[in-house]
């Protein structure tokens, strides 16, 4: 069988109609496969952006979390006394109250060191390595006439927008691949993961007010979900990178073959 991409539709039509591997789909899209429209230093520079993300961002990010869950179960304490004072503090501004709060609780030393020094530069350089690979992908997709739901630069800037930053990154990467690619999905699903563990990581602190077993949920859940995320991530990265190839008439990267599980 020949492999997936967009080829001349057999019913006669000027459009082109994925081919999904095995039969042909009903997804038309009225653009041509964009043969050497992209300069050959764009691609090499996605692939690369791509490479940095799947050997460095994507192991940073899991061992940010996954450091980040352990601490939580080790410094229940210091997670119980900072939802107390949060709550205080919420507290006298509600009520108007403008008597001094208190200093915030502070880590064990050992763990606010990590924290200072480790895990916010690692999250700071996946997050950077997580945006050039966006921007330039989203750059080729463009050239490629690939239908996007936000500009390149949208997509960098929703990242820092509160709330927005909920939905607008995985607009940005959706829109780095045609509507029927089945990576699409993969790219939600790992969103929601990457989701979830952040969101297991705040709630630890509410559920150390309850108990310690409640924080090693948060915990456990938290690792489960980023651990879905960075297994799917190698994919969506992968047929990224097939998909932009294929549609600008060159062959596969090395190291970037279509993966077999989408």
């Amino acid at each position: 069988m020949p492999p997936r991409g967009w080829d001349p539709d057999p019913a006669g039509s000027a459009a082109r109609r994925r081919w999904d591997g095995a039969a042909c789909t009903d997804a038309l899209h009225a653009y041509a496969p964009a043969t050497r429209i992209v300069p050959d230093e764009e691609l090499a520079a996605e692939a690369e952006a791509a490479k940095r993300l799947e050997t460095i961002a994507v192991p940073v990010v899991f061992a940010v979390v996954a450091l980040t869950a352990v601490f939580h179960v080790f410094e229940v304490s210091t997670l119980s006394a900072t939802w107390h004072w949060f709550s205080h503090a919420m507290s006298q501004a509600s009520h108007g109250v403008s008597a001094p709060l208190p200093p915030p609780p502070t880590q064990p030393s050992i763990i606010g060191v990590i924290s200072s020094f480790v895990l916010i530069p690692a999250q700071i350089l996946s997050l950077v390595l997580i945006l050039v690979f966006q921007h330039r992908s989203a750059r080729v997709a463009k050239r490629l006439a690939i239908p996007a739901s936000v500009s390149p630069t949208v997509g960098v800037v929703g990242w820092f927008i509160p709330v927005a930053n909920l939905v607008i990154p995985v607009l940005a990467f959706r829109s780095l691949l045609p509507g029927a690619h089945p990576a699409r999905r993969l790219m939600v699903v790992c969103w929601l993961g990457y989701l979830v563990a952040g969101l297991a990581a705040v709630l630890a602190y509410p559920a150390a007010a309850s108990s310690s077993m409640a924080v090693g949920l948060c915990s456990a859940v938290s690792l489960v979900a980023i651990g879905v995320s960075v297994r799917l991530a190698p994919q969506v990265i992968e047929a990224v990178i097939a998909e932009h190839r294929t549609l600008a008439g060159v062959g596969p990267a090395e190291g970037h073959a279509p993966s077999s599980t989408l």
